[in-house]
């Protein structure tokens, strides 16, 4: 056998080996049933984490398909609420034997909201009592000390640092 033939007998190996390669993993993918949207979810502290698997699937998934996959997670509800706790979740889908997973991660990314508070006068250097006159709601635990307590008299005018914000009475946040 000449050098040439040994040469296109070694390229026609190797094409057979890869083309079955690519051929066994499209045929594998193709198969799953449970074709996820993604793998990773974020949802909002407060929201639930759903339970409905056509949340978690492609729209190209069979229908059959998403009306007998099972949804499941531990739960981690916040005491007397509907909801999760901030932090992170995996989601099992179930279908006949295959599982997929998702996971799922519970985060507060939502400001609290402050209460509009009207103009008043103070005197420089007078500690000012915030809690009186801010109030703020927020599913997560706000606390007088760590939302608002330091209070700086800057100019003249009384101003507090809110959650990372300066904020001054007569117009939160600036």
């Amino acid at each position: 056998m000449s050098k040439a033939t040994k040469i296109i007998i070694l390229v026609v190996i190797c094409d057979v080996f890869v083309w079955s390669i690519v051929g066994l993993l499209w045929h594998e993918n193709m198969n799953q049933s449970l074709q996820l949207k993604s793998k990773k979810i974020e949802v909002e502290y407060g929201e639930q984490i759903s339970l409905d698997p056509a949340f978690y699937l492609k729209k190209s998934v069979d229908k059959d398909v998403i009306k007998r996959t099972k949804v499941t997670y531990e739960s981690d509800l916040e005491e007397g609420k509907k909801y999760d706790r901030i932090g992170r979740y995996t989601v099992k889908l179930s279908y006949e034997d295959e599982i997929a997973k998702v996971k799922v991660t519970v985060r507060d990314t939502k400001r609290p909201q402050f209460n509009k508070v009207s103009a008043f006068e103070t005197f420089t250097d007078v500690d000012i009592e915030w809690s009186q006159y801010i109030k703020a709601e927020d599913l997560s635990k706000t606390e007088e000390g760590k939302a608002w307590g330091n209070t700086v008299a800057k100019g003249g005018v009384a101003r507090a640092f809110c959650g990372g914000l300066w904020c001054s009475p007569g117009g939160w946040p600036w």
